[in-house]
């Protein structure tokens, strides 16, 4: 396990943070969406592909806000992730366009996916991902608790 910033979450979920963890693995998932090729982004999306990449980030973004987790988190991914929310707010009119598959192969999608490759090493999601199984009953367990399931 490492020292960083998964020893933090690893105490949020002794002092069950499910929120704080939740917020995190959502963040995970987008980010790692973020970091494959345009081919790949495609077709993992089976609708709008600037709605379902763009929505779900900033849903993560604001559930990390709203959950305090930044203040734990390292610098340089705090500062990863206000980039890529910046680019995702002042792309091209050509790469924020609805119906459009091709909007990822746009100058804006490739700093998107370089830095969200660089997020996830500095929140240490490879270490994180190890333990989905876990997380994932963490998560449904808040879920649980608040109605969602």
């Amino acid at each position: 396990m490492s020292r960083g910033f998964t020893s933090v979450i690893w105490a949020w979920d002794l002092e069950d943070e499910a929120k704080k963890i939740d917020s995190i693995c959502a963040m995970g998932e987008i980010l790692t969406v973020f970091a494959l090729s345009p081919i790949a982004q495609k077709e993992s999306v089976s609708d709008c592909v600037f709605c379902e990449l763009f929505f779900p980030f900033t849903s993560a973004y604001n559930a990390i806000l709203s959950a305090e987790v930044l203040i734990y988190a390292p610098l340089d991914f705090q500062a990863s992730l206000s980039e890529i929310l910046n680019i995702l707010e002042n792309l091209d009119e050509s790469e924020s366009e609805c119906w459009n598959r091709n909007v990822v192969d746009g100058i804006g999608w490739a700093k998107i996916r370089t830095i969200s490759i660089q997020a996830l090493i500095q929140m240490e999601w490879d270490s994180l991902i190890s333990y989905q199984e876990y997380l994932d009953s963490v998560r449904s367990a808040k879920a649980s608790n608040i109605g969602w399931v």
